[in-house]
This record gives structure tokens, C-alpha cells and sequence, in this order.
């Protein structure tokens, strides 16, 4: 038994055996068999593919287990009402395209206390905009209960300052997390080739660094290389990421304000060193 984390299609989960699993399917009542087969201290979350499938099977299967609803298209957002009928029994979380309509479903989804992940790969700039918007929303709503990703998390590694890189968050570190295709094939990270050899897809993202350096390229003198460590740099390495260190520069900045007001804060309490 290895570390890795294995996201897999729901007909396979038997030939993972004592493996960590994110379990994925486009029917939730072979998504419930599993709930009921399988080990559930191994199930990191389930992921429902259609959002068009009824929640029902899911509702009383798998207490506790999160479940992660791909909105692939933004017209279905009205659906998630459906799926709130889970939230008593699972912990919901959205990932929804960086498409156009994409802030309709974002805030539905907030509405009802689902969490949010962001799938984004190269943003054109229409895309841009939007995550501009969407990050707004995040930063300024005053009823989010959960968080939206990649933004939260990249808030607080600002904030306290541990780097944490856009790939583990994003689910993408292929020395974290591997995808298993639907002929079985080991797929290390939805950006790299499924041949990608598994020795390089454990040292992938740090050397993926050095070599974006080499090229001595807009990387080699970006500020937030070790949170981004090259993720838009994929699948072209020339993408232009002039917007994407905006939000980056917007979140910084964002986790300095808030640092100078809970220092001030405790100043004026008289409980600042």
C-alpha cells in the first residue's frame, strides 16, 4: 500500500484494496452500492459526474462521506436544489468550469452552503474576467459559509504564511494524487499524459519548476512561483498570466489587510506583544 490517492471510476473501487479513493461516477445508484461495499475510512469523497442524476440513492448511503457535484454545464445550475436535500448527511462541494455562466451556479451554491472548486486550466480572457468576478463575490459576500477554491486556501497561506501550491489544492499533485481512466489506465495529474512515467510523476511539479526557470521565461521572475509552481504553465508554456497574478496579487494583499486588522485589533485590546 502506497500514500497515493486514487480517484477512480466506481467499478473499480474492489481492485483498490486498502487505498485511499475519490470514487466518481455519472450514476449515483452505483455510486450508493459502493457507499454500502466498501470500506468508508478509505473514501475521501464521492464525485457525482451528471447533475442531472437523482440524489436520492445517495441521501442515507456513506453518513458523513463528502460528495463533490460536477456542474458541467451552468443552465443545470437549478439542479443543486435537488442535491441539498444531502447536506443533513454529506458534506456538499460544487466544482464548476471556468465557463461562461459560471457565477449563477457559484452562487447558488453558496446559497445553499455547498463549498466551491474552481476547475480552471489556461483562462482566456474572457475566463479571466469572470474569476475576477467570482473571486469579488468571494472576498465581499457577507453570507459565504464555505469556502471557494483555489481562492481560500491560497487567502490563508498568504495569511499565515505557509506556501501551499495551486497543484495540491487543485487536486493535480501527481505525488499526491492519481487518476485511474476508464481503461485503467494511471493517470498522474489531468494535465500530464497518462504515460507520464510514475518515477518522474513523484518529483513532476518540483522539477516542472526548475525547468520553467530554465527557460528563463515570465516564471523565472514571477513573485508567486511557489504557489503557482508553473500550473497555468500547462499544457503551453507561453500562456499569458497576466490575470492570474492579478488575483494572486488581490489575495496577497487581501491577507496583508486582514493581518494589519487583527494586529490593530489586538493592540487596542491590550493583548498585542
Amino acid at each position: 500500500m502506497n500514500s497515493l490517492i486514487y480517484n477512480i471510476p466506481a467499478a473499480m473501487a474492489a481492485n483498490f484494496p486498502g487505498q485511499d479513493l475519490v470514487i466518481r461516477s455519472d450514476n449515483s445508484n452505483e455510486i450508493a452500492k459502493c457507499l454500502v461495499t466498501e470500506d468508508l475510512r478509505r473514501i475521501r469523497y464521492i464525485q457525482v459526474l451528471d447533475i442531472r442524476e437523482d440524489p436520492k440513492p445517495i441521501m442515507n448511503a456513506g453518513f458523513g462521506i463528502p460528495v463533490d457535484l460536477l456542474v458541467r454545464v451552468p443552465d443545470e445550475y437549478g439542479l443543486l436544489y435537488d442535491w441539498a436535500s444531502l447536506l443533513p448527511n454529506h458534506p456538499m462541494r460544487v466544482s464548476v468550469p471556468v465557463v461562461e455562466g459560471a457565477r449563477k451556479v457559484i452562487k447558488l451554491a453558496a446559497s445553499l452552503s455547498f463549498a466551491v472548486k474552481l476547475e480552471v486550466l489556461q483562462p482566456n480572457s474572457t475566463q479571466a474576467e469572470e474569476m475576477l468576478k467570482i473571486l469579488e463575490f468571494y472576498l465581499h459576500s457577507t453570507t459565504l459559509a464555505e469556502p471557494i477554491e483555489y481562492f481560500h486556501s491560497i487567502l490563508f497561506s498568504f495569511f499565515r504564511h505557509e506556501p501551499k501550491t495551486l497543484w495540491e489544492i487543485q487536486e493535480e499533485d501527481p505525488s499526491i494524487y492519481c487518476r485511474i481512466d476508464e481503461n485503467g489506465r494511471k493517470t498522474p495529474s489531468r494535465r500530464l499524459p497518462w504515460n507520464t512515467p510514475v518515477n518522474r510523476a513523484n518529483s513532476f511539479v518540483h522539477d516542472f519548476k526548475k525547468e520553467l526557470i530554465a527557460e528563463n521565461n515570465d516564471c523565472s521572475r514571477c513573485e508567486f512561483i511557489d504557489h503557482c509552481v508553473g500550473f497555468f504553465k500547462l499544457p503551453i508554456h507561453q500562456y499569458n498570466c497576466k490575470t492570474m497574478k492579478r488575483l494572486f496579487q488581490i489575495l496577497r494583499d487581501t491577507a496583508e489587510e486582514l493581518r494589519r486588522d487583527i494586529d490593530s485589533s489586538s493592540l487596542g485590546n491590550g493583548t498585542g506583544k
